[in-house]
């Protein structure tokens, strides 16, 4: 039986996703990129921006076998090109088109778009002084989806401030919030879960107040009564991460810790599991992070640590990858193997 979509809501879903990138475009350049003036570009030559308009594509992730050009050349003997693009189901045609009026706005051209079918089809020239140098036609496919990984980041070495880092959990991004069990950061756990952001607790030993702090040679039941407390105070936890590297993991309290999780059924990862990004230098987390990213397949999730200023200085890498298909959720989304 063929599915069916109803064409109102299908154009309101594109809308609030188009709408959506907008605003966290909009917020990442604000509050954590500083964007050099542009500068216009009056010597771009029809091979210039039909090669800048094919890379623009490519960085949408949009696949070879989607993508028709044609090459040939008006009375006047001007190179034209002509493409038309199948856009995958994910991807909003506006999406593109919003970024193909910031690349080429300072280029010296008119640039022309009209929308053939709300959501399904749309038409964009490029020509100079009335003369046709680019067309482009978007067809939108409900058949055809970009194949890429997953990712989702935990943001480590944070100390939750509710008065100063209520902008920084508007960020329209995903992200999860390690915390130390602490009478403090138990009342952070609130503050985090109010911002529809995700936290997961950390278990080792390094913790210092006697209601949380654990040791491998506890007893039994001081254990178990810890563990109530952490658990009773950090209810929406995705996850509890247990440190592998601490002298805490080797110890015997760490299996009866790990008997009370599984107990209650609460899930748990290994922070060795998790790629760390948090110790990198801010000038090379970059790299590093695209490393990441051109390794990632089709069925790849991975999550990776990050202190708060490393995730700051990747929003814009963030905003790039996205435009490719990557997708970026909560960890708790990801999962485990």
């Amino acid at each position: 039986m063929p599915f069916k979509f109803d064409k109102k809501n299908t154009a309101y879903i594109l809308f609030i996703i188009v709408l959506s990138l907008i605003v966290s475009n909009l917020v990442v350049k604000k509050f954590f990129l500083k964007v050099p003036e542009k500068q216009i570009i009056t010597s771009l030559s029809p091979a210039d921006i039909d090669k800048k308009f094919y890379e623009l594509l490519k960085n949408f992730g949009i696949d070879n076998k989607l993508i028709r050009r044609k090459e040939s050349k008006g009375k006047d003997s001007r190179h034209q090109f002509t493409y038309t693009v199948t856009v995958p189901s994910d991807l909003p045609i506006p999406v593109i088109l919003d970024d193909v009026y910031s690349e080429f706005s300072n280029a010296g051209i008119d640039i022309l778009s009209v929308e053939k079918e709300i959501g399904k089809k749309s038409i964009i020239k490029f020509s100079s002084n009335s003369k046709l140098i680019l067309s482009a036609d978007f067809k939108y496919s409900e058949n055809v989806k970009r194949k890429k990984g997953r990712v989702g980041f935990v943001i480590s070495q944070f100390t939750v401030d509710t008065s100063q880092d209520s902008l920084f959990f508007d960020i329209p991004e995903a992200f999860c919030i390690l915390l130390q069990p602490s009478k403090y950061n138990s009342k952070a756990a609130g503050f985090v879960s109010r911002k529809n952001k995700e936290y997961a607790v950390l278990i080792n030993d390094t913790g210092d107040e006697l209601d949380f702090k654990l040791k491998g040679d506890y007893s039994e039941q001081r254990i178990k009564n810890i563990i109530r407390t952490i658990v009773g105070s950090f209810s929406a936890a995705v996850y509890f991460i247990i440190d592998d590297e601490s002298d805490f993991f080797d110890s015997p309290g760490y299996k009866i810790v790990l008997a009370e999780l599984v107990k209650r059924k609460i899930k748990t990862m290994m922070l060795s599991s998790i790629m760390n990004l948090s110790s990198e230098e801010l000038t090379g987390v970059s790299a590093s992070f695209k490393n990441i990213i051109d390794n990632l397949t089709a069925s790849d999730e991975k999550i990776i640590l990050v202190t708060r200023d490393v995730f700051a200085a990747l929003l814009p890498s963030i905003a790039f990858f996205r435009k490719s298909g990557i997708k970026f959720v909560n960890p708790s989304a990801i999962r485990i193997k």
